[in-house]
């Protein structure tokens, strides 16, 4: 359970990232702010980690049925939802990254090994598209 807290709390944390860098670019795509709107309304942190916190261990193997946005069911277990959200997440902050490093900024990191440590991971330098 330990580690679905840490990744929540890792979520947040990048996705806050990911805001202070679109601030404070110079310019950005409308498309890439429809992105981050996608990201927060995916992850509705708030709930999530309530949601996290309150489970018991025998909750993640449960099953959920659900409809996606193609209107396709499928039952998934509880945990393999939570971890898809968590790596959801990540796909769309790369995509924020790879659009703000086209448009001449850097992106911040958002990986999670820089969450834990609480330092920035390595990066290639600005020349690097």
């Amino acid at each position: 359970m330990r580690h679905l807290e840490r990744l929540m709390g890792h979520l947040g944390w990048a996705d806050r990232q990911a805001l202070d860098a679109l601030k404070q670019s110079d310019s950005v795509e409308p498309a890439i702010v429809e992105v981050y709107a996608h990201l927060l309304a995916a992850d509705n942190l708030e709930r999530l980690t309530t949601f996290v916190t309150r489970l018991a261990p025998e909750d993640l193997g449960r099953g959920v049925t659900y409809r996606n946005s193609a209107g396709q069911q499928f039952t998934s277990a509880v945990e393999d939802i939570l971890l898809h959200l968590c790596l959801h997440g990540a796909y769309h902050r790369g995509q924020i990254a790879w659009a703000l490093r086209r448009g001449g900024a850097i992106p911040v990191s958002t990986d999670f090994i820089a969450f834990v440590r609480g330092a920035p991971a390595a990066t290639r330098g600005k020349d690097t598209r």
